[in-house]
Order: structure tokens, then C-alpha cells, then sequence
């Protein structure tokens, strides 16, 4: 690839925004190559950045370091040994994400950051200021890492050449980007037209959700396990690693808790390896016009139409 030149001005001049952050990036990136490529260098984009190494490290005490020069002019990532390439990549921009944004000034040890600052998100419940510092810092570069490897121009036109909801899609699209199976999937559902939602299990048991608010209520949790009427309970423990189930429909109460009964679901299962699987969830809701119409039939149906014993 071209020599990367990044403009760091123009970045400071956006200030703390993530997502900004990333965009001016990619377009100085398309300015300068012409396109995006894919996946997203990361170590073209550091070296321009004046991040003068990105080396690995066997240890346990984080998943990613960023030590920079006072002024922040300098820097040098330090990564765990060992991690797959998605989560590799993701912990990468992360630390990149510290050293663009102007707002955050590292602690004299530099920025070390563990597996729980790597899953920090914004909370909506939460009120933004009630975060620590340390926290605020942590989303942020998250959110940063996210929006550098998946462009959402590019992403809209790979993904636009998939058609519907299918576990099958997340795969390949984490390869195209560079991402993990779970950051990708969570991208995935919070792009969908769709309301759909991904789970995760392993050996029969939940692991995780990637849920929009929007989504109907499961009443499960971690460690439960899947459901005894969902179609994912008996196709994952049944079929071999790469088998995956069609989108069919499956009663709503299979896996909501309090369903509404207009709701219809769709469900399929992915099997993974190590005794992984996946499940994708597609509640298909009726408009408030259809609901009314409907409770309206019913209504009608369920009242009296005869008088007896006159």
C-alpha cells in the first residue's frame, strides 16, 4: 500500500468524538488512496498517526497498553500475544482511539487497559456524567475502534449485497472487515431494517445477548439454558460445526416471556466450534393500525351474537 499521510490537526480540530474521529480518518484515507482498503490497516494508520510500534507482549495483566510522549506526539501499543485476529484488531484500535482523541490524557503508567474496559459501552439507563473518567475514556475508544474498521459506507454496500437475516452473513463479513464474530454481529443487529437479535451458547447454555431496546422481552439471562421449545436447542447439539438451520417460524412463547400474541417469530441456529452456537431471533410486530384491526375482529367475534332461552 501507499505511504499513509495523516492530517492530525484536522482530527484535533473535531475534538472527542469518537466517531468523528474515525471518519475524518477514513476520509483523508479515501482522499489519499483513492478507497478504503479492507480491512483497514490499522499499522499504516498507527506509523501515520506517530505511533512508532505496535508490539505484542505475553501476559495476562491486559489486553492492551498505550504509552505516548507527554505532549502525545509519540506513542507505542502494546498488545497480548496470542489473541485471534478480530480481537487483535479491535484492542488495536482501541489504543488508537486513545492516542487521536485529544480528551485523553493518559496516567503516568499510560493507558492499560483489561478485557472489561474492552467491553465498555454507554448505557442508556446510565447518565453519561455518573461514568468515572477511566470509564468515559474506555467507551469512547470502543466506539472509536468499532467506527474505524467498519466504515459504514463500505459496510452498507457489502452488506447490501447479502439479502435478509442469516447467521451466514456474519462470518464473512467479520473476515471482510477484520473484526470479531461478535463485534460484527452486533453491528448486524443494530443496522438490520429488521427487529432481530443474536444470541450466543455454548454446550446448550446462554453466554450472550446482542438485543436492540426494541426488542420483546426474553426474561433469560446468562447461564440459562436454551430454551426447551426453540428450535436452537435441539438443531446445536445435533448437527456438525458450520450446519446452519433455516429463518422458520417458532412460537412466540418458545422464548418470550409475557408474549403478546400478534407477535410472530422467526428463528435459526448456527453451530460454532468448541461447543459455540448461535441463534438469531426475528420478531416480526404488527403496526399499531394492524393491532387495533385485529383486536377489533376479535373483539367482534367474542361477543354474544345470540340470545338463548327466549
Amino acid at each position: 500500500m501507499t505511504a499513509l499521510t495523516l492530517d492530525r490537526i484536522a482530527l484535533t480540530d473535531i475534538g472527542g468524538q469518537p466517531r468523528h474521529l474515525a471518519a475524518e480518518i477514513q476520509r483523508q484515507m479515501r482522499e489519499h488512496l483513492g478507497e478504503l482498503p479492507l480491512p483497514i490497516p490499522l499499522g499504516n494508520i498507527a506509523t501515520a498517526l506517530g505511533i512508532e510500534e505496535v508490539i505484542e507482549r505475553s501476559t495476562e495483566a491486559f489486553e492492551g497498553m498505550l504509552v505516548t510522549s507527554p505532549d502525545k506526539s509519540r506513542g507505542t501499543i502494546v498488545l497480548r500475544a496470542g489473541m485471534v485476529r478480530g480481537r487483535r484488531n479491535f484492542t488495536c484500535g482501541h489504543e488508537i482511539g486513545h492516542f487521536v482523541n485529544p480528551y485523553h490524557q493518559p496516567p503516568t503508567q499510560g493507558f492499560v487497559c483489561d478485557s472489561a474496559g474492552m467491553k465498555a459501552q454507554r448505557k442508556s439507563a446510565e447518565p453519561w456524567a455518573s461514568r468515572s473518567p477511566f470509564e468515559r475514556m474506555e467507551v469512547e475508544a470502543n466506539e472509536f475502534a468499532v467506527s474505524l474498521l467498519v466504515p459504514p459506507l463500505e459496510f452498507r454496500r457489502e452488506r447490501g449485497l447479502l439479502a435478509g437475516c442469516d447467521l451466514r452473513h456474519i462470518e464473512p463479513l467479520a473476515k471482510r472487515f477484520g473484526t470479531s464474530k461478535e463485534v460484527m454481529g452486533r453491528i448486524y443487529v443494530d443496522t438490520a431494517s429488521e427487529t432481530i437479535g443474536i444470541l450466543t451458547s455454548r454446550h446448550g447454555t446462554l453466554q450472550r445477548f446482542i438485543l436492540p431496546e426494541k426488542f420483546p422481552y426474553l426474561g433469560l439471562s446468562k447461564g440459562r439454558p436454551l430454551p426447551s421449545r426453540s428450535r436452537s436447542a435441539s438443531f446445536l447439539g445435533s448437527q456438525v460445526v458450520g450446519a446452519a438451520s433455516e429463518l422458520e417460524a417458532v412460537p412466540a412463547e418458545a422464548w418470550l416471556d409475557r408474549s403478546d400474541k400478534s407477535i410472530e417469530l422467526f428463528e435459526q441456529a448456527a453451530v460454532q466450534s468448541d461447543g459455540w452456537g448461535m441463534t438469531l431471533l426475528l420478531a416480526d410486530e404488527p403496526s399499531d393500525d394492524q393491532r387495533e384491526e385485529d383486536e377489533e375482529v376479535e373483539r367482534r367475534w367474542s361477543e354474544p351474537r345470540f340470545a338463548y332461552g327466549r
